[in-house]
C-alpha cells in the first residue's frame, strides 16, 4: 500500500461539508461517512454553515456503522448568531463542537462580503442582509453572550472551533476560554479568511489550541495558498499543535476523503514526516475529540 493511503488509514476528517445544505454540495452526510469508512478513515466531523449537525449524526451513526461521525452547530444568524440556546440545545444532542461564527462574521463580509465565496454561490436568493458578528464590544471586552457561551462550551467538555473570526476577536475569546475551563480549542484555518501569523499562532499554540490546515486553501478555486507555506507553519509551529483537514464537500473538489489522501501526499512529498502526519490526522484530531 502507499504510503499516502496506509496514512489515511486511522485518520480524521475535523471539517467536511455535505448536504442538506444551502450551498451546492459533491455529496450528502451519509455519503461522506460511507466513503471514508471504505477508504478506512475512523471518523469525521460534518460541518453546516447554517445550522446543526449535531442532531444528523444520530441518523448517520445508525445509517453507516464502522465509523465515528461528528457535529456540532455553527454560530451564524441562520441559528441567531452568539446563541447560547442554540448552543445548550447542541449539546443536548451530543455535539462535539461550536463553531463561531463564518459567513456572519463580520470579519468574514468585511473581506469578502456577503456573498460569501463568488464561485460558490448558495442555492436560493437571500432576502435578508447580514448585519455581520463582532464579539468585542466598543472597548474590545467580549459580549457578555460569548462569555456565556464559552461556559456552557467548558461544562460540555466539547470543542470551541474559532470560525472566521478575526485574530483580534479570537485571543481574547481564547483567553476567557482557558479561564473557564475550556479544554479542547480549534482555530480554524488561519491561512485565510483569519489571516493569523505564524507569531499569532505560535501564541494561540502556547494557550493550548490545535491550529487547522485545510487543503480547500490551496486548490485552484480558492485561496490558491502555496503548500510550501502551510508546510513553513506546521514546521514553526509543530506538528504537536496542528491538525490537518480538507474542508472538502464543494461540487468542483475531490471528495473529502480523498482530498485527505491528496493533503496526506503533498505533506510528505514537501519533507513532512509519517510520524508527523499520524500526529496531525490521527493523535492530535483523536484527542480534541475526546476519542481515543
Amino acid at each position: 500500500m502507499d504510503q499516502d493511503r496506509k496514512l489515511l488509514q486511522g485518520s480524521i476528517d475535523i471539517h467536511v461539508h455535505g448536504s442538506p445544505s444551502l450551498f451546492p454540495r459533491l455529496l450528502d452526510n451519509a455519503q461522506c461517512a460511507t466513503q471514508a469508512k471504505e477508504a478506512g478513515m475512523k471518523g469525521i466531523v460534518i460541518k453546516t454553515h447554517h445550522g446543526f449537525t449535531a442532531d444528523r449524526v444520530y441518523w448517520i451513526n445508525k445509517m453507516v456503522e464502522g465509523i465515528d461521525v461528528f457535529g456540532g452547530v455553527t454560530l451564524n444568524s441562520a441559528v441567531g448568531g452568539l446563541n447560547p440556546y442554540a448552543v445548550e440545545a447542541a449539546i443536548a444532542y451530543g455535539a462535539k463542537i461550536i463553531w463561531m461564527p463564518t459567513l456572519s462574521a463580520k470579519n468574514h463580509l468585511n473581506q469578502l462580503g456577503e456573498a460569501g465565496f463568488t464561485h460558490l454561490k448558495q442555492l436560493q436568493r437571500r432576502r435578508l442582509k447580514e448585519e455581520g458578528i463582532w464579539i468585542l464590544d466598543e472597548k474590545d471586552n467580549l459580549l457578555p453572550q460569548v462569555k456565556e457561551i464559552c461556559a456552557l462550551i467548558s461544562e460540555g467538555d466539547i470543542i470551541l472551533a474559532t470560525g472566521h473570526l478575526s485574530i483580534k476577536e479570537i485571543v481574547p475569546l481564547v483567553k476567557e476560554a482557558r479561564d473557564v475551563g475550556v479544554k479542547r480549542i480549534l482555530i480554524n484555518h488561519p491561512e485565510y479568511i483569519v489571516n493569523g501569523s505564524v507569531s499569532a499562532q505560535k501564541g494561540l499554540a502556547q494557550m493550548g489550541a490545535y491550529i487547522e490546515h485545510t487543503l480547500i486553501s490551496m486548490m485552484p478555486m480558492w485561496f490558491r495558498k502555496d503548500p510550501k507555506e502551510i508546510v513553513r507553519m506546521v514546521k514553526e509551529v509543530g506538528p504537536e499543535h496542528t491538525i490537518l483537514s480538507t474542508d472538502f464537500g464543494q461540487v468542483h473538489h475531490p471528495p473529502p476523503h480523498e482530498g485527505m489522501r491528496m493533503f496526506i501526499r503533498m505533506m510528505l512529498e514537501l519533507g513532512i514526516s509519517p510520524q508527523e502526519i499520524e500526529l496531525m490526522v490521527k493523535s492530535n484530531p483523536g484527542r480534541l475529540l475526546g476519542i481515543p
